[in-house]
């Protein structure tokens, strides 16, 4: 879904991970988001053709149930 974009030259990344799986595979998170953070500076920096930062800032929102 996020294909199409990857052509436009970006400054930053904020991801909100939202309610509905939030207490489901969370001992996943880690390695996914580092996952998921590594590859999408590396598409988004080959693809506007090193116009983006290859270390650009990514934040993120994760809710947190435990209690």
């Amino acid at each position: 879904m996020i294909y199409p974009f990857t052509r436009m030259v970006i400054y930053g990344v904020i991801w909100y991970q939202g309610e509905a799986n939030a207490i489901y595979n969370t001992d996943k998170y880690v390695c996914t988001f580092t996952k998921l953070i590594q590859y999408w500076r590396q598409i988004w920096h080959n693809r506007t053709n090193s116009n983006t930062d290859l270390e650009f800032p990514f934040g993120f929102v994760q809710v947190d149930f435990s209690f």
